[in-house]
């Protein structure tokens, strides 16, 4: 695979998650037969610019990853936010076999924020 191609599987794969997200919600309003419940954030444009830049992260890190197939770099590229906090955490800084391995359990116990299209934790 090209690295142009690993990059836009990547990329692809984070905005996929923006897909998901919004046919959960267009699901939702449909069951209750709402209109109008499209969250704020869709109709501001930092919220585009910030997800656009993500998208290339994404991109970056499936090309970093040298992913050798699509499918790979589209889960890498939906996997990017919790590839970043663990990052942003320190917890893949010594990527000891131990350290690897607890990086899903300390991202679990956030919970909710696991799920497609929760709001982040708040900081502490």
């Amino acid at each position: 695979m090209m690295v142009y191609e690993k990059f836009l599987y990547g990329f692809a794969g984070s905005f996929a998650i923006e897909i998901v997200t919004l046919y959960q919600i267009y699901t939702v309003a449909l069951e209750t037969k709402r209109k109008h419940i499209l969250p704020n954030r869709y109709r501001r444009a930092g919220f585009w610019i910030v997800r656009f830049m993500l998208a290339i992260i994404a991109g970056g890190l499936a090309v970093a990853y040298e992913i050798t197939t699509p499918l790979l770099a589209i889960n890498v590229g939906a996997a990017t936010p919790l590839i970043l906090q663990a990052l942003g955490r320190g917890l893949l800084d010594h990527p000891q076999p131990e350290n690897l391995t607890n990086v899903a359990r300390v991202l679990s116990e956030q919970g909710e924020s696991l799920r497609v299209g929760a709001e982040p934790p708040a900081s502490r």
